[in-house]
């Protein structure tokens, strides 16, 4: 995939501009309309301009359960709104904090765009999106009640998240309480026995 700048306008006049990889310049202005833009110009990046390494690029961030948690109650609300789901999609990866997750998101679109249902385009960010998450989201095309699997799974992920805490929390003083032990013993054996 290419990386191109554009310059749109929103519906209210105002000037918009910014970077979207696509693979061509009539997938992003057709993603920019879909999003509600009316593009102006587009052009490919220079290679130059993007040759410096950035350390995100070889170290990705990982997709936290909050960052999930937080795009499932979008697009629950999104869609519960009326709001098409590649219109939803677009805003979302647009404004996502995590750069892994707009960089799954943007092959999400680029899935649906081919024509391929959303939990078959979810399927291909598995370091993202786990089987049970796209399990879930092909119920719910299948059952037509979409935003109510993304309410679903933002509760279950509140649960799970909720529970690492709790397993976190509570080993971290028998965790302490370990090394402690071993600290001394270590030091015993090492300072007083000799």
């Amino acid at each position: 995939m290419t990386a191109f700048s554009y310059k749109a306008r929103g519906p209210r006049g105002d000037a918009i501009e910014g970077v979207v990889e696509a693979a061509s310049s009539d997938m992003v202005a057709a993603r920019l309309i879909e999003g509600g833009l009316t593009p102006i110009d587009i052009n490919p990046v220079k290679a130059a301009a993007r040759s410096g390494l950035d350390l995100a690029d070889l170290f990705p961030p990982r997709v936290e359960l909050g960052d999930l948690i937080q795009f499932s109650r979008q697009m629950h609300s999104l869609l519960k709104a009326g709001v098409p789901i590649l219109t939803a999609l677009t805003g979302l990866a647009r404004h996502a904090h995590n750069r892994t997750l707009e960089k799954a998101l943007v092959g999400v679109i680029d899935g649906l765009q081919a024509g391929r249902d959303l939990s078959s385009s979810l399927s291909q960010h598995p370091d993202v999106f786990s089987v049970f998450y796209v399990s879930m989201i092909r119920v719910g095309e299948t059952s037509g009640r979409l935003d109510t699997v993304f309410h679903q799974l933002a509760t279950y992920l509140e649960r799970e998240k909720k529970t690492r805490d709790q397993i976190k929390s509570a080993l971290r003083y028998p965790v302490f309480v370990i090394s402690a032990i071993v600290i001394a013993v270590i030091i015993i054996n090492v300072k007083v026995v000799p």
